[in-house]
């Protein structure tokens, strides 16, 4: 008889200096790594994830509170492995992205701080093996400024 039990694996960067975002424009969120669940990708044979947006600051805080959606995660497939559907990405707000593509959403888990960097998560991503090129859109009603951070770690099952 075997159990089955989950399987971390290492901290994947994903982006570690993104642009500048005003509020509901987008930006592509794989400018370090790809994430590629793919066999033979950086995060091969994984079931679920969770992601870490980091280093996130605004300049002005008007109406960030607790519970506040900060950005929404996208991960867009790219099925064939090198075309993605199509989004209206720009960074303008009249950004869009299929809704059947969003993951999950960061939330702010504190009243920020102008200049100071806060940290939210999303977890229970569920994962396919295909090549994803994940997306932000800032949905925090103001500019979040350059150089956040998204994280990525995931896990699979161990039979032992």
């Amino acid at each position: 008889m075997s159990n089955i039990f989950w399987n971390e694996q290492a901290i994947l960067t994903l982006t570690s200096a993104g642009g500048a975002l005003v509020q509901n424009g987008g930006g592509i969120a794989n400018g370090t790594a790809s994430l590629d669940v793919r066999t033979g990708g950086n995060a091969a044979e994984n079931f679920t994830a969770g992601f870490e947006l980091s280093v996130l600051q605004w300049a002005t805080i008007t109406n960030i509170t607790i519970g506040t959606v900060i950005a929404d995660l996208f991960l867009v497939p790219v099925l064939d492995g090198t075309n993605a559907p199509s989004v209206t990405i720009t960074n303008a707000s009249t950004d869009f992205i299929a809704p059947n593509y969003r993951v999950g959403s960061f939330i702010s888990g504190v009243i920020p701080v102008a200049n100071t960097s806060i940290r939210s998560a999303v977890i229970n991503v569920d994962l396919q093996p295909f090549l994803y090129t994940p997306y932000l859109i800032n949905r925090s009603g103001q500019t979040f400024t350059a150089n956040w951070v998204l994280k990525f770690v995931s896990a699979k099952v161990q039979v032992v």
